[in-house]
C-alpha cells in the first residue's frame, strides 16, 4: 500500500469518527458559543448575541447544565434594557456574567432598586470597566454605578500581560485603547460544531494541555509571593489611571466598589489578605486608592470571613473559583443592608 492511501485511509477513519463524534453531542447539552458582537473601532463594546436563551454546562460531565437568558442588549439578564431607564448599572467580568449561577440568583438582580442592569463580559479588566461605564453613561444615563473588583483587573488591563481582541486596554499615556477584534471565518465555522464545543468550552482542553506542558505547579502567577517589582508597578499605575479616567467618566454620580476576598486564606480561616501575593497587593492598594478619593467601598475580605467562620460554607465550587450561588447571596445581602436603597 503506497503513502498515499495510507494517508486516504487515515484521512477517511478520522473524518467518519469525527462525523459520528459530531452526531452524538448534538444530543447532548453541550454549551452553547455566546458569539461575541462588537469590539470593532466601528462598534467598540462588545456583547453577545441577543435575545436568546444559552446552555452553559461545567466539567464536561453534564451534571451541572444552567440555561441562561441573553437579553436584546446582548448581556446576561432576565431584563431587557431601554435607554435612560437604568436607575442602577453593575460593570463587571466573569463574576458579573455569572454563567455558574442562573441570572436570578446573581447578586446584581438581587440589589434593591427599582432597575438595575448588569455589563459583564468574561475576561474585562478595569480598563474594560472604564469603556463600559462610557457607553452606560451614553446609552442608559444610571444615577448609580456599582463596579466589581477581582483579582486579574489589574495586569490584565494591560496588553504587556494579556491580549484579548475585543477588550480595551490602557496605553502608556493611561488613556483606553482597543484591540479590534479581527473576522476570522474558520473560528465562525468551528463554532458551530458541538463536538469542538464541548472540547473547548466545557472541557477546557486548551488548559489541560498547557497545564501538562506546563513545568509550574499549583495556581497562576497572581497567587505567587514576592511578585516582580515591575510587575507591581505596572499594577499601581493601572489603578492610577482608573481612578483618573473613572472620576471623568461619571462626575459625581454615587459609585460603589465592590473588592473579591482572599477566599482561598479565608478558607484557611486567615483573616487578613496575604500582603505577599500580588492580586493582595494590588488589592490593598486600590482600596486605600478609593478611600482617598472619598468612593464607597464594600471590601468582601471582612465580609466573607465573618460568614466562613459563622456558617463554614464556601462561596464557591471545588472546580471553580467564581461564586456560586451562595457566594451572590452573600454580596446582594451585604450590598442592601450597606447602600441600596
Amino acid at each position: 500500500m503506497s503513502w498515499i492511501k495510507v494517508f486516504l485511509f487515515i484521512t477517511y477513519l478520522i473524518v467518519i469518527s469525527f462525523s459520528i463524534l459530531e452526531i452524538i453531542f448534538r444530543f447532548l447539552p453541550v454549551s452553547d458559543s455566546l458569539k461575541l458582537q462588537g469590539g470593532t473601532e466601528n462598534n467598540p463594546i462588545i456583547y453577545y448575541k441577543p435575545n436568546r436563551v444559552v446552555t452553559h454546562q461545567f466539567g464536561g460531565s453534564f451534571k451541572k447544565i444552567r440555561k441562561k437568558k441573553v437579553n436584546n442588549a446582548g448581556y446576561f439578564s432576565d431584563v431587557d434594557y431601554a435607554p435612560n431607564e437604568g436607575d442602577v448599572v453593575v460593570i463587571g467580568d466573569s463574576y458579573v456574567e455569572a454563567l455558574q449561577v442562573k441570572n436570578d440568583q446573581t447578586f446584581h438582580s438581587k440589589i434593591k432598586s427599582k432597575k438595575v442592569y448588569s455589563i459583564g463580559i468574561s475576561g474585562s479588566s478595569l480598563a474594560q470597566y472604564i469603556a463600559f461605564i462610557r457607553y452606560a453613561e451614553k446609552k442608559y444615563n444610571p444615577n448609580e454605578y456599582y463596579i466589581l473588583i477581582i483579582g486579574n483587573d489589574f495586569d490584565e488591563s494591560l496588553m504587556k500581560y494579556k491580549k484579548v481582541e475585543g477588550m480595551h486596554y490602557f496605553d502608556d499615556k493611561g488613556m483606553l485603547k482597543l484591540l479590534p477584534i479581527k473576522e476570522n471565518k474558520l473560528k465562525k465555522i468551528l463554532r458551530e460544531s458541538a463536538f469542538l464545543r464541548y472540547m473547548h468550552l466545557d472541557l477546557k482542553i486548551q488548559h489541560l494541555i498547557k497545564s501538562l506542558m506546563s513545568s509550574e505547579s499549583g495556581g497562576n502567577y497572581r497567587s505567587y509571593t514576592n511578585p516582580k517589582s515591575e510587575m507591581i508597578e505596572d499594577g499601581r499605575k493601572v489603578i492610577n489611571d482608573f481612578f483618573k479616567l473613572i472620576g471623568e467618566s461619571i462626575g459625581e454620580k454615587k459609585l460603589t466598589l465592590v473588592i473579591d476576598g482572599d477566599r482561598r486564606g479565608i478558607y484557611k480561616n486567615k483573616a487578613k489578605r496575604d500582603v505577599h501575593k500580588f492580586d493582595n497587593i494590588m488589592f490593598n492598594y486600590f482600596i486605600d486608592k478609593a478611600r482617598n478619593f472619598g468612593i464607597n467601598i464594600i471590601d468582601l475580605q471582612e465580609v466573607f470571613y465573618k460568614d466562613w467562620i459563622k456558617n463554614n460554607k464556601k462561596f464557591n465550587d471545588d472546580n471553580d473559583y467564581h461564586w456560586n450561588e451562595y457566594g451572590h447571596e452573600v454580596v446582594s445581602n451585604v450590598i442592601n443592608k450597606t447602600y441600596a436603597n
